[in-house]
């Protein structure tokens, strides 16, 4: 019953974060693209999945946000402490409005929440790997044909810090995340294995 109402709690909160997200876009900063924000719909999925106790939607989501997010939250935190961040892709956060920045929070809430659904979920299928690498496929190819250059949605026209690559950087991108999602994969699969060994 306490981990019905745990993961429930996280749905829930992940389900209202990743609409206020959505919303935020559209009306706030008059960008309906910004829809195609991966971290904006795998958090809207991973609510959903955790609603309807769907570990495969959930899962496939944490696997393709899981690494980004923690890069992300190093990146704020070491910009906190020191004034200056290694990667530059929190760097926005600190200028920002109020609602972006608990827009932007999210990413942080990921990482812990990822650690306490998966604790909580069976283990991974290995099907799961490839359902994230084709919503990511579908993600790039939707990002970069529907959306602006200026905006970057998914970083799909250059990296979203301070890292420059040689062109052509599309495949960058997709060595990049098929490293993230494969690392966040083999995280995943440690923490089942020391969980089935308590």
């Amino acid at each position: 019953m306490r981990k019905y109402i745990l993961l429930r709690s996280i749905g829930i909160a992940c389900l209202v974060w990743g609409l206020l997200a959505i919303l935020h876009a559209a009306f706030v900063l008059h960008k309906y693209h910004d829809f195609f924000w991966l971290c904006y719909i795998g958090l809207f999925l991973i609510g959903i999945g955790l609603l309807i106790k769907n570990d495969m939607l959930v899962q496939s989501q944490l696997l393709i946000l899981f690494i980004p997010d923690v890069l992300w939250t190093v990146d704020l935190v070491t910009y906190a402490l020191r004034g200056y961040s290694f990667l530059g892709i929190s760097d926005y956060f600190y200028s920002s409005p109020l609602i972006t920045q608990l827009v932007s929070l999210q990413h942080v809430a990921i990482v812990p929440f990822a650690l306490i659904i998966l604790t909580k979920q069976s283990a991974l299928k290995k099907w799961i790997f490839s359902f994230a690498i084709g919503e990511i496929i579908i993600a790039f190819i939707f990002s970069r044909f529907l959306t602006p250059l200026k905006d970057n949605v998914n970083c799909v026209y250059q990296f979203c810090g301070n890292i420059l690559f040689p062109e052509p950087y599309f495949i960058w991108w997709f060595i990049l995340t098929l490293a993230y999602i494969s690392l966040a994969y083999v995280c995943f699969t440690f923490l089942f294995k020391k969980k089935q060994l308590i």
